[in-house]
Formats: C-alpha cells, structure tokens, sequence
C-alpha cells in the first residue's frame, strides 16, 4: 500500500545488475502504461527511491549462532528449587 504521505521505496536485490536509471525508466513506462493518471504517477515518481540492499557476507552466512540461541532459550530447564542447608545439630 503506498501513503501519499511517505516515500516509495524499492528495494533492489544485490544480485541486479540493472543501474538505477534503467529501474526508472521501466517504472516510468509501467505507469504510462496503467489507468494511474499523470499526476498521481509524477507524485510516485517523484517520491520513488531506489534502494540496493546488501550483500551477504561470508561472515552472518557461516555465523549460524543465532540460530541455536534462539532455540536453546526455548527449552530452557524449569527453575529448580536450592538445596536446603544441613541442619548443624
């Protein structure tokens, strides 16, 4: 859903070797194209904002301890109950 109010933002996979330009100018004919009229479409496009994201490290891909951290706080042990102290008579 797009607000008028806020920026349209497209996120493009790291993996797209298409330039920012080229991404415009298919957006462009997408809405010259639709039943948007021309001043919603201008609005879009003036708000539009391309954004590439990051490529995946070697580093997070092999750090896999999130993971079983997440599931060993899940079976966490039941409280145990202290050992009473020996009477000293």
């Amino acid at each position: 859903m797009c607000l008028p109010e806020k920026p349209l933002v497209l996120s493009a996979p790291p993996s797209a070797r298409v330039g920012k330009r080229e991404i415009v100018r298919s957006i462009q004919q997408m809405f010259r194209s639709s039943y948007l009229d021309s001043p919603i479409a201008m609005s879009l496009m003036w708000t539009l904002s391309i954004v590439y994201q990051a490529a995946q490290s070697l580093s997070t891909a092999l750090d896999s301890s999130k993971e079983w951290i997440s599931k060993d706080r899940r079976r966490q042990a039941p409280m145990q109950v202290p050992p009473l102290p020996f009477p000293l008579a």
